[in-house]
């Protein structure tokens, strides 16, 4: 067997190819997961060979009643009951996937007209004021020997809460207050503080 490594970049489609990881052995054409051997061959349910890209928004507000200060995070409910981040496949440094921000802007709409000139403008500086948590690969049950996901995490934050309090959105998400108690995996969990934590709101 001959091993190699090469610096895989863009495809003739546009189709970047380039790891959050960095270099990545290909062998018999085909990428070798840059963590190591899953025991599934192949691409496995993902659409890619290689790295297969997403995206994790986090969008926070801070809520003031009676004088506190309560830090909210936007999050989806599972059937399970637990809740996780969203998140958007797309393509690499994605930081604002289209499906996201189509979200705002249809919970935008249902405001009245006065309001939304007003909320485009507001939630268009949040959006420009967002912050690269984390990238890198991302464990997940789907990755295989030869395909695996890799996440951008990006933090919107409305410390002035000028926008998402205005706005309705979809019934499956919620404006949660993270304890301890709040039932996320650990990575969510991660990246919630560390996102915090940039934005001066955690411990």
């Amino acid at each position: 067997k001959q091993w190699y490594q090469r610096r895989v970049a863009i495809t003739a489609g546009g189709d970047e190819r380039r790891s959050y990881e960095g270099q990545y052995l290909v062998h018999s054409s085909q990428p070798l997961n840059p963590t190591g051997r899953t025991g599934i061959s192949g691409r496995g349910r993902l659409d890619r060979w290689g790295p297969n890209f997403c995206t994790i928004p986090i969008a926070t507000c801070v809520e003031r009643t009676e004088g506190e200060r309560t830090v909210k995070v936007m999050m989806k409910t599972t059937q399970d009951g637990k809740y996780e981040l969203p998140k958007f496949d797309g393509a690499r440094d994605e930081n604002l996937p289209e499906s996201f921000k189509v979200l705002f802007d249809e919970a935008i709409a249902k405001t009245d007209e006065e309001l939304q000139q007003k909320l485009e403008k507001r939630i268009g500086k949040v959006f420009d004021a967002g912050v690269v948590v984390s990238k890198g690969y991302l464990d997940n049950v789907y990755n295989t020997d030869n395909s695996w996901l890799e996440c951008l995490v990006v933090s919107y934050h409305d410390i002035q809460n000028k926008v998402f309090q205005h706005l309705e959105l979809s019934n499956e998400y919620e404006w949660v207050t993270v304890t301890n108690a709040t039932s996320m995996d650990d990575d969510a969990r991660k990246y919630i503080s560390k996102a915090l934590y940039i934005r001066n709101e955690g411990d």
